[in-house]
């Protein structure tokens, strides 16, 4: 997804963010129907796209959606280490 890899330890949040930032703004530029599509399938809701989409002092378009992707990517992430958890819990037999 936005070629990048998020689980790799050797990067930061903020260099996270300076990547997607980066990505994004080239995907605005040149592969917009692209971008929506990657959001739309990571879940990214909606509302929050629109509103990153308008225009503000304080961020960038490319910036704000960079935020958002990176907080969709930390929510999956914490659903998944919970589900893994419950899995566990799963009487012989039932496990899928």
């Amino acid at each position: 997804m936005f070629d990048l890899d998020f689980s790799n330890p050797a990067l930061s949040e903020v260099e996270l963010l300076a990547h997607l930032t980066a990505r994004i703004e080239e995907m605005l530029a040149h592969e917009p129907d692209l971008l929506m599509s990657l959001l739309y399938r990571n879940d990214v809701e909606e509302k929050a796209i629109l509103a990153a989409l308008q225009p503000s002092p304080n961020e960038t378009v490319s910036m704000a959606l960079a935020r958002l992707v990176l907080e969709r990517y930390k929510q999956r992430s914490a659903s998944k280490k919970r589900v893994s958890i419950e899995q566990r819990d799963i009487p012989e037999g039932w496990e899928w």
